[in-house]
Formats: structure tokens, sequence, C-alpha cells
């Protein structure tokens, strides 16, 4: 509420809408972290994140990463894929815009994990 005070008497505030705090819905699945899990995972673990993803922070393939280390799983690997998002489709420019493809790496790189998990 202070910072909504704060901010009152800028011009941009009176083109906001801000809700009334008290009748905000807060999402408490939102506050769910499964770093603690990770961190006991002994199998193989595959990370794929889309460096255009939206959703989950950017550096999430590290913390998992740290995660799975002190879980000492020696056996995951992280792969980034450029310009795909959380639901791994190509956010760069298509030959056919008109729907989202697939990352064309995203298929292959699964693939090439499972046939090369001992």
């Amino acid at each position: 509420e202070k910072s909504i005070e704060e901010k009152k008497l800028q011009p941009w505030f009176s083109s906001v809408w801000v809700p009334n705090l008290d009748e905000v819905n807060f999402d408490k699945k939102l506050l769910f972290s499964p770093l603690p899990h990770f961190e006991q995972v002994k199998q193989a673990v595959l990370i794929i994140q889309g460096t255009s993803d939206e959703i989950i922070p950017v550096n999430s393939h590290s913390l998992i990463s740290l995660a799975l280390e002190i879980a000492e799983n020696e056996n995951f690997k992280v792969i980034k894929l450029e310009q795909a998002n959380h639901s791994m489709y190509h956010t760069g420019k298509s030959d056919f815009p008109y729907w989202a493809k697939l990352h064309k790496d995203y298929l292959n790189s699964m693939e090439s994990w499972i046939d090369g998990i001992q």
C-alpha cells in the first residue's frame, strides 16, 4: 500500500488500474518450490530450458543444477534452447507464422539424451 501511495503522484498513475489489495486473490500454489525435491533426486535428469521463457526465471536451470549437485547426482544434463519459450515453441522468425512450431532441436535433444542414459 505504501508503494501505491508513493506512485499516486506520478502522471501515469491515473491510466493504470490498481485493484483493492484486500480483494486480490493469491494462488498459494505459486509458493511451491521444487528445489528441496531436486536435492533428493538420484536418477538421470534432463533439464531443457528455453531462453525466451517468460514463465520461469532465466536462471532456473542453474538453481536446479545446484540442487542436483547437493543430491550428489552426477547424471544430469542442461540444454538451453535459443529462442524457445516455456512450451518449447520457437519464438523467432518463422516461414509459417500462423501458428507456433516446436523448436527444431527440442525433440532431437530429448531423443539423444534418452539414447545416452546409462
